[in-house]
């Protein structure tokens, strides 16, 4: 499959911007439940995404790659 589930979450307790690069073009990205239900889409820019994540937020992204 073309698609990727990546789960990653803030640890340190402040919020941040979460800059990823890939190894291969993203056609599509979109934040995700844990039940991979999608939220919202994010816009990538070729391999590399940026994203504000909250304290301790949990983020589950789905990429098309």
């Amino acid at each position: 499959s073309d698609e990727v589930i990546l789960r990653f979450f803030e640890t340190i307790g402040e919020a941040t911007v979460a800059e990823l690069e890939l190894f291969r073009v993203i056609k599509r990205a979109a934040v995700v439940d844990l039940l991979e239900r999608e939220l919202y889409e994010l816009k990538a820019e070729r391999n590399k995404l940026r994203l504000e994540v909250k304290p301790f937020e949990i983020v589950t992204l789905k990429l098309k790659l």
